[in-house]
């Protein structure tokens, strides 16, 4: 019995087929707007697994390309002549400008849209001096549950034009009420309030397009900022519990080079 098989789905409906990269042979290749994947081994069981994330039948696939649908015994059409590649690299995304590392051009353009389903902010990037002056007498309480970490590079932040400021991230909930750009957290990826990838692949594989080509595999959070379309990192161990002695502590300097 031939047991390969194939199937289409749209690239608008990337999402659906991410957990297949852990499947052992599954090829893929673009035509038109459309993913095309084939792989060996179709039965019943892998069928149930296939059906949902199809824009069409799971085919079984013919050596010559004849394409029947999975218990049917008529070929209905031909898989389209393509260039096969795995999955893995197919669903390899083009990044935005990243502060850290450079990264191969890839097959999917993977971008931020607006959104209007709700998430809840757990992490802020602000202006020092602001943080600086709210941590030091704001109540305690109201720092015992967050952690900072002092941004790398300087920015041109909120639509200032007073150029570069010095920057600071905070995590926690609740978070300062300071004016600054609000994140949740997917995974390891901070996403803008409001924002979402598009297409909507799952957190680990957007994790795994981050971390391509990069070889600290140390932990640490990705901001992924919208305006200026660039990827800031910063290491778990930069961050440190939020409290008056660790501010005054941290030494900012003005610009960074």
């Amino acid at each position: 019995m031939n047991t390969h098989w194939s199937f289409r789905v749209s690239l608008n409906h990337l999402q659906r087929v991410g957990d297949l990269r852990s499947l052992s042979g599954v090829l893929a290749s673009i035509a038109g707007n459309m993913l095309w994947l084939r792989g060996e081994g179709l039965d019943a069981e892998l069928h149930r697994l296939l059906a949902p994330k199809a824009d069409g039948p799971v085919f079984q696939l013919a050596s010559d390309g004849r394409l029947t649908p999975f218990g049917a015994s008529v070929p209905i059409e031909r898989l389209p002549e393509a260039d096969w590649k795995p999955l893995s690299e197919i669903l390899t995304s083009i990044l935005p400008s990243s502060q850290m590392a450079d990264v191969q051009v890839p097959r999917v353009r993977l971008t931020l849209e607006r959104t209007t389903a709700e998430q809840d902010a757990t992490l802020l990037v602000t202006e020092w001096t602001s943080f600086c002056n709210w941590a030091l007498t704001a109540p305690e309480v109201r720092l015992q549950s967050c952690r900072f970490a002092v941004c790398r590079e300087s920015l041109t932040e909120f639509g200032s034009s007073s150029g570069p400021r010095n920057r600071v991230a905070i995590m926690g909930q609740p978070l300062p009420p300071l004016v600054g750009e609000r994140f949740w957290l997917a995974g390891s990826i901070a996403i803008p309030l409001g924002f979402h990838w598009v297409p909507r692949v799952d957190a680990k594989t957007v994790e795994a397009v981050f971390a391509k080509g990069i070889e600290d595999s140390s932990p640490k959070i990705r901001f992924w900022h919208a305006e200026q379309n660039l990827v800031e990192e910063i290491g778990s161990s930069e961050w440190v519990p939020l409290t008056r002695a660790n501010v005054r502590a941290t030494e900012v300097k003005t610009t960074w080079q």
